[in-house]
């Protein structure tokens, strides 16, 4: 594929919410978009935060089986098969995204990446298998039931289920107390306009943001367990 069919499939499926880099230097998302809005670029970020952690618990991605949910654009399954994994399944629930991951797939020639259009609630040893390492990122957090979903991926993961997640920000020396360590938060739905994250919206949904681990209580649960 050439330069400018990539960059007319690129118009085409826009927009892109990961910021991946093409053969011929084109990007489906450039860098530069996410650090205008005062965030830094998602794919990179997450990889270089969590990516060797992942691969120091499993011996590295060469020769394993790894599952994304919620793949979006496809940009983590992208990074697990350049690290080598034997097949990588990347689904989403939207058309267009999993479109998307087909695209990329196709642009750079990674033959060891399937695109599914699978919801998160079907996954099971029946409609997928199990996985080496399961992908779960940026995606809890706008669900009605994650434990339903967690309990899904956890019965085809073998080894490592990797989860990133938003949490209610916590306001500066303040402490969480211990009844609220365990509670989730239900959040305005996001503006539908935004194409590259929104699509999967045909109804007003209850989401649930959990709250972040810490405070004087939480210390205090740790020495207990580690007791």
């Amino acid at each position: 594929m050439d330069t400018a069919k990539m960059q007319q499939k690129i118009e085409r499926l826009g927009p892109f919410l990961h910021e991946i880099e093409l053969p011929g230097g084109v990007w489906t998302r450039p860098p530069e978009v996410g650090r205008e809005q005062g965030l830094p670029p998602r794919v990179r970020e997450l990889v270089t935060l969590g990516f060797d952690a992942i691969e120091r618990a499993t011996g590295g991605f060469e020769g394993k089986r790894v599952l994304e949910v919620a793949s979006n654009s496809g940009g983590f399954a992208v990074e697990a098969a350049r690290r080598g994994a034997s097949y990588v399944l990347a689904t989403d629930v939207v058309d267009r995204y999993v479109e998307q991951i087909g695209f990329v797939r196709d642009a750079l020639d990674l033959e060891s990446v399937e695109a599914r259009k699978l919801s998160v609630y079907e996954i099971s040893e029946e409609s997928v298998g199990f996985f080496d390492v399961v992908f779960c990122f940026g995606l809890l957090y706008h669900l009605e039931n994650p434990v339903e979903a967690v309990r899904s991926l956890s019965s085809v993961s073998r080894h490592v289920l990797a989860v990133d997640s938003a949490t209610i920000p916590q306001p500066e020396g303040e402490k969480i107390p211990l009844w609220g360590m365990n509670l989730a938060e239900m959040v305005d739905q996001e503006d539908p306009e935004r194409a590259e994250t929104s699509l999967w919206r045909d109804r007003n949904y209850v989401q649930f943001k959990p709250t972040p681990y810490g405070g004087q209580e939480a210390d205090a649960l740790d020495g207990v367990r580690r007791s």
